[in-house]
């Protein structure tokens, strides 16, 4: 990345961090929603090794372990504070790991993860397509990635311009059209596709296999 996006990277590692300890009860709804609605897509996923790229405060790696007690869970987030938080929620029930990089810096084992999850941060990436080649890279062939993340289309524009300039983080809102031609570039092969409306939110969800 150059200087100009790791200063909007910074920006938005900054906004979360001093907004994590009221973020779980000023998004409630809006997460209990989103995260609902991607475990929906799940199937059994007992035993997996799994990345949630940007776990924010382990909301969803909570969800996971009221099912399954058996999963590798790594979680990664840059935002240290959102981060601790995910840490103290989740400790007592795993033995999950724990790293600080930038999606499109990560440094994981290649091949090493049977499903990446990337639940409401697609469009904080400043570099996307890197963020989908370090995704890519660290699926075990045969495994999928699940993008969740608001969808640019119709009268979505509106709020999304209405929300990026307001707002002290970078916004990079994609369509879901956008998003599968990316996806499909780094060799992988969407299985699903979902988009839907809630509240003044547009949303897609995609699965794409290994």
């Amino acid at each position: 990345m150059n200087k100009d996006q790791y200063q909007k990277v910074r920006k938005t590692i900054g906004y979360y961090n001093r907004f994590s300890n009221k973020y779980d009860r000023a998004y409630a709804a809006y997460l209990n929603h989103t995260h609902q609605r991607l475990l929906r897509q799940i199937d059994d996923i007992s035993g997996e090794r799994i990345l949630d790229i940007s776990c924010g405060t382990g909301l969803l790696a909570e969800e996971f372990l009221k099912y399954y007690r058996d999963l590798e869970l790594v979680l990664n987030d840059p935002a240290d504070e959102m981060r601790a938080i995910a840490e103290k929620r989740v400790k007592s029930k795993t033995q999950a790991e724990f790293s600080d990089m930038l999606a499109e810096e990560l440094a994981l084992e290649p091949k090493s993860f049977n499903r990446v999850i990337c639940l409401n941060s697609f469009h904080y990436y400043v570099d996307q397509t890197a963020a989908l080649k370090k995704m890519q890279n660290a699926l075990k062939p045969g495994g999928s990635i699940h993008i969740l993340d608001w969808n640019l289309e119709g009268w979505f524009h509106l709020p999304n311009a209405i929300i990026s300039a307001l707002s002290q983080e970078n916004i990079n809102t994609r369509s879901v059209d956008e998003a599968e031609e990316m996806i499909e570039a780094t060799g992988l092969k969407i299985s699903e596709k979902q988009t839907w409306s809630y509240r003044f939110w547009k949303f897609y969800l995609v699965e794409a296999k290994k």
